[in-house]
């Protein structure tokens, strides 16, 4: 009798042992959690490209449309800097991207008017500002 009670505490203890080794079921769905978060957050930060370029043409402004040249690209850069990328090279539309080195679109392709003020990018600033956020 003794030894079928040690044998069924061993048998217990076994199975306690075995089951400390298997992952709780909960643990289990946090740690699903944890791991979809961290793949989203991770693609939200790392859309590169996509996300923080857009690309605009003189036909999508109309007569709001600022620049000399027929198109370009819209691009949010590290730090707020934000530039047009076009056929003839790169232009800081903001005093950040001017920082960074990039000569100022309003001295090689903005427009000016009758009255020779630069065209008002205010319409492409928010396309740009969009792409920041």
């Amino acid at each position: 009798m003794v030894k079928e009670v040690e044998n069924t505490n061993e048998s217990t203890q076994k199975e306690d042992n075995n089951q400390k080794n298997l992952p709780d079921d909960r643990n289990v769905t946090i740690m699903g959690i944890i791991i979809v978060c961290i793949i989203v957050v991770y693609f939200f930060l790392n859309q590169g490209g996509s996300s923080n370029t857009l690309a605009v043409h003189r036909s999508d402004f109309g007569s709001s449309w600022p620049f000399t040249v027929d198109s370009g690209t819209l691009k949010c850069l590290e730090g707020d800097a934000i530039v047009i990328e076009t056929g003839r090279g790169t232009y800081a539309l903001n005093g950040l991207a001017m920082q960074a080195g990039y000569n100022a679109a309003r001295d090689y392709i903005t427009l000016t008017d009758s009255n020779g003020l630069f065209k008002d990018p205010t319409l492409i600033m928010q396309r740009t500002f969009e792409l920041c956020r």
